[in-house]
C-alpha cells in the first residue's frame, strides 16, 4: 500500500497478473455480477428517446455533434486553425468509419476551440461531446493499456437501439496517456455522440484484459458494462425562479415505490421517473413545493444507499432524458427538486468501481477504495486522494448543474472526513449559490451547518421528540418546547430540515435495524386509533407554524400504517386516494394541506422570529408568539404580522363556553388585541369535532392581557391577530364549511 497522501507505487507484474485473474476466477459474466434479485431492467432504448436525439440535432450519420451544430461547424472551426480539414472528414454512421483525431491536430486546433471543447479534451474524465465528436478520458493509473470500445452506430432517428438485440461487436481504439498526467488516459473521436454505445477496455502487465464501465458515464445499462453517451445540453432545461429557502415544506419521496400500489389510473410503468412526474400535481396539491428524493444515483440494494455509479441515473427509475423532464415538468408546477446523494461509500454488491484496474494493494478495492476500510455498508471511498475527492464533488456539478435540481442532502457527512464534506459544500455554494444546501451528521446541532458549509442540519431528533411526547409529556416541556420553537441554538428558520412524523430511516423497515418503527400511525395502534391520527395532526401543524424547515415522508398524509420497504405491499398505498378517497386518509390529507397553505401565506411563519410567551407545565400547553416586521416582497408595502400558535399536549380541553387564559400580553395597535383562528388540527374537516376550536367565535377580542381561547385536546391551534370589528359568527362559519368542503372535494378528484 501507497503512504498517504501519495499514489500508490507500481507493482510487479505478478500482483496484478493475480488480480486479473480474480476475476476471471470469480466470472467475467457482468450480468451474474452486477444482478440484485428482485431487480427489474426498464425497456431502454425508445423511439420517443430516439426522436429526443433526432429533434436535437443527431440524425444517422452525424452523431455526436455539440449542441445540435452540424459537423460542418467543428470542420470549419478546424480549417480556421489550418489543420487538415480532409483528415476530419465527417461520412460516419457505422464505427468503422469513425475516426479517431490525432492528438497533434488537437494541439493546433486549440487556438479557435470552444472553452468545452478544450475542457472536455484536457480536463474532464468520462465521455464529453465536443464540436466534432465525443472526448474520452478514463483514471486508470495501473493499467498497461487502455482501449476504448464503441458498440454499433448512431441510434435511429425512429426507432432508437432495440434493448434485446445483441450488443454488437465493438470497434476498439488506443487510448494514450495524458501527456500532463499519466495516471489519466485519453482519446477523442469524431462523429460519435450521444447516444452511442460504449465501454473501456483494460489491459494488466502480462496481457490479461476485461471490460469496465465508465465510473463518470451519465447512463449505463444495468445489467452490463455498456454506457451510453450523454450531451446534458440537449435536456434544454428552463430557468426556475426557485423558492427561497425559509419558504420550503418538503415532501419526501423513494422513486421506485412511490407510485403502482392500488392505483389503477397510473397509465405507465411503476416504480419510474415517469411515474413519479404524473404524480407532481398531487404533491403539488397537498401544499407542498419541493421533493426531496431518496437516491437516484445506481445503485444496488432496496433504498439507494449503496451507489454503485456517481454520475449515472439508476437505470431501473429511467434514462437521464427522463430525470431532467422529471426536474423540469416539476420546475413548471412550482416545485423545487432535492437530491439524495451518499458519497461515503461504495456498492456492497455490484461495485463498478471495485479494483477498476486491475490492482489492489491488499484486496482492499483498488484504486477509488484504497486503505479506506469497511464502512458497515460497504468500502469506504480512499478520501485522501484528489481523484477521489473530485469523483465525489463532481456530483454537484452533475445534478445541480447539469439536471438543474434544487438542492442536495448530503447522507451521513459524519462518514468522512470533515475537509472533504467541506470542499463538496463549498462546490455547491460557490457554483450554485441559490441552491439549497442539507448535511445529515451525527451528532447533529446547531454548530453543523456552520461547521461544513452547509445550509441545514438534518434533524433525527425532531421525530423521537414528538414520538416521546405523544406517549407522555409531563416533567418534559423543554422538549415541547424544543419542537414548538426550536431547539436551543438554531436561529435561521432554514437552518434545519425537521421530520416530527418520520423519515425514511424511521419508516423504513431493514432486518437488524433498531430505529425502523413503521408509519407515525403503526406506532400508536394503527390508522383506526383516533390518537393516531389525532397526533399525526398535531404535529404537523406543529412543523408548519414553527421553526425550520417542514418536511413529510410519502403516504404519512393518508395515515398510512406498517413499513415502508421496498416490496409493493409496503409501499406507498394509492387504494387510500383512488376513486375520491378513504375517509381517514382525506381527513388527513385536508389538514396537510391546510397546514402547508398557513405557512406559505405567512412570513411571519418563514421568516418571523418566535418566543414562547406561555407554558402550562401541568396541562402540557406552550404557546409561541411568531412575528414579522418589514415589507413584504415588493420590497416597499411594509407589514407586521403576528401568530399566536398554541399548542396543547395533553388531554385536556376547552371551549367556547369555558375558556382557557392566554396571557398574550398588552394590546397591540389602535384597535386593541383581536384575533382570529387561522388553522386547528381538530377541526372536524380533518378528524376533529364541531367545535372544537375558534373559527365558530369569529374576531376573538382580548380581556385586558389574556386571550380567552377553546383549545382542543391533543391539538394545536393558530390565531392571527387582525384588525377591525368582530364578525358575525354564523357568517364566518358558513363561509369556513364551505371552503373545508370545497378543498375535500378537490382532494378526492
Amino acid at each position: 500500500p501507497a503512504p498517504l497522501g501519495g499514489p500508490p507505487p507500481m507493482p510487479t507484474s505478478n500482483p496484478m497478473l493475480e488480480a486479473s485473474n480474480r476475476y476471471v476466477q470469480e466470472g467475467s459474466d457482468i450480468g451474474t455480477r452486477y444482478a440484485q434479485p428482485g431487480a427489474t431492467q426498464r425497456p431502454r432504448g425508445s423511439s420517443l428517446r430516439a426522436q429526443r436525439l433526432a429533434a436535437a440535432g443527431m440524425a444517422p450519420g452525424v452523431a455526436g455533434v455539440a449542441d445540435g451544430a452540424s459537423t460542418a461547424a467543428g470542420l470549419a472551426a478546424a480549417a480556421a486553425a489550418s489543420v487538415d480539414a480532409d483528415r476530419f472528414a465527417a461520412n460516419a454512421s457505422t464505427p468503422e468509419t469513425a475516426k479517431a483525431v490525432d492528438p497533434s491536430m488537437l494541439a493546433a486546433a486549440e487556438t479557435s476551440a470552444d472553452p468545452n471543447d478544450v475542457d472536455a479534451r484536457t480536463r474532464r474524465l468520462g465521455a464529453n461531446v465536443t464540436s466534432i465528436g465525443c472526448a474520452f478520458g478514463v483514471w486508470a493509473p495501473h493499467a498497461e493499456q487502455m482501449k476504448l470500445l464503441i458498440y454499433g452506430g448512431a441510434p435511429d432517428p425512429l426507432r432508437g437501439i432495440d434493448p434485446n438485440a445483441p450488443l454488437p461487436a465493438p470497434t476498439k481504439y488506443d487510448m494514450a496517456r495524458d501527456a500532463s498526467d499519466g495516471s489519466v488516459w485519453r482519446l477523442e473521436v469524431q462523429q460519435v455522440g450521444a447516444g452511442w454505445r460504449y465501454a473501456f477496455e483494460v489491459t494488466m502487465p502480462g496481457g490479461h484484459s476485461f471490460v469496465r464501465r465508465d465510473p463518470w458515464a451519465r447512463e449505463v445499462d444495468f445489467d452490463s458494462d455498456t454506457c451510453t453517451i450523454v450531451d446534458p445540453r440537449q435536456f434544454n432545461l428552463s430557468d426556475f425562479a426557485r423558492p427561497d429557502h425559509d419558504s420550503l415544506i418538503i415532501y419526501q419521496c423513494h422513486v421506485g415505490t412511490f407510485t403502482g400500489r392500488g392505483d389503477p389510473e397510473l397509465g405507465t410503468a411503476p416504480g419510474t421517473f415517469v411515474a413519479l412526474t404524473r404524480k407532481l400535481d398531487y404533491v403539488k396539491s397537498l401544499g407542498f413545493n419541493a421533493i426531496q428524493l431518496l437516491p437516484h444515483t445506481e445503485f444496488g440494494g432496496a433504498w439507494g444507499y449503496n451507489p454503485r455509479l456517481m454520475h449515472a441515473v439508476h437505470g431501473p427509475y429511467g434514462d437521464p432524458w427522463e430525470f431532467a423532464e422529471l426536474v423540469e415538468a416539476a420546475h413548471k408546477r412550482g416545485v423545487s427538486v432535492l437530491v439524495d446523494v451518499a458519497l461515503h461509500h461504495g456498492a456492497a454488491n455490484g461495485n463498478s468501481l471495485w479494483e477498476f484496474d486491475g490492482w489492489s494493494g491488499e484486496g482492499d478495492g483498488g484504486i477509488y477504495f484504497e486503505r479506506a476500510g469497511d464502512t458497515g455498508w460497504g468500502q469506504g471511498f480512499a478520501f485522501w486522494k484528489a481523484e477521489v475527492q473530485e469523483y465525489l464533488a463532481a456530483t454537484m456539478d452533475t445534478w445541480l448543474g447539469e439536471y438543474n435540481c434544487d438542492g442536495v442532502r448530503i447522507d451521513s457527512a459524519h462518514s468522512m472526513p470533515p475537509d472533504f464534506v467541506r470542499k463538496v459544500t463549498g462546490r455547491a455554494k460557490e457554483r450554485y449559490p441559490d441552491r439549497f444546501v442539507i448535511v445529515e451528521h451525527s451528532p447533529e446541532g446547531p454548530h453543523v451547518p456552520g461547521e461544513l458549509g452547509a445550509d441545514a442540519c438534518w434533524l433525527f431528533s425532531s421525530c423521537e421528540d414528538c414520538a416521546g411526547m405523544t406517549n407522555y409529556w409531563k416533567g418534559n416541556m423543554e422538549r415541547l418546547e424544543s419542537v414548538a420553537r426550536a431547539p436551543e441554538g438554531f436561529h435561521a428558520n432554514h437552518a434545519f430540515v425537521k421530520f416530527p412524523l418520520g423519515s425514511h430511516d424511521v419508516i423504513g423497515k431493514r432486518p437488524g435495524h433498531t430505529h425502523d418503527l413503521g408509519h407515525w400511525a403503526s406506532r400508536f395502534g394503527g390508522r383506526g386509533e383516533w390518537r393516531a391520527r389525532a397526533s399525526m395532526r398535531l404535529w404537523w401543524g406543529v412543523a408548519a407554524a414553527g421553526v425550520g424547515i417542514p418536511m413529510l415522508f410519502m403516504g404519512t398524509e393518508t395515515h398510512q400504517d406498517g413499513h415502508w420497504h421496498v416490496e409493493e405491499e409496503a409501499s406507498m398505498d394509492w387504494s387510500l386516494i383512488a376513486r375520491g378517497g378513504e375517509k381517514w386518509a382525506k381527513e388527513g390529507m385536508a389538514c396537510v394541506k391546510a397546514a402547508n397553505e398557513m405557512r406559505a401565506e405567512h412570513w411571519s411563519l418563514t421568516r418571523g422570529t418566535a418566543r414562547v410567551i406561555h407554558a402550562d407545565h401541568e396541562n402540557g400547553i406552550i404557546v409561541v408568539e411568531r412575528h414579522y416586521e418589514g415589507v413584504e416582497e415588493d420590497g416597499k408595502t411594509k407589514m407586521n404580522q403576528r401568530l399566536v400558535v398554541v399548542v396543547n399536549d395533553g388531554d385536556g380541553q376547552w371551549d367556547a363556553e369555558q375558556t382557557y387564559g392566554v396571557d398574550v400580553g398588552p394590546p397591540w395597535g389602535e384597535d386593541g388585541g383581536s384575533f382570529e383562528e387561522i388553522f386547528n388540527s381538530q377541526d372536524e374537516a380533518f378528524g376533529g369535532w364541531p367545535g372544537s376550536g375558534n373559527k365558530e367565535r369569529g374576531v376573538i377580542m382580548q380581556e385586558g392581557n389574556m386571550l380567552p381561547l377553546a383549545i382542543p385536546k391533543l391539538g394545536v391551534v393558530v390565531l392571527k391577530q387582525v384588525s377591525g370589528p368582530s364578525r358575525d359568527p354564523d357568517l364566518v362559519l358558513a363561509e369556513l364549511s364551505a371552503g373545508a368542503a370545497a378543498s375535500i372535494t378537490a382532494l378526492g378528484r
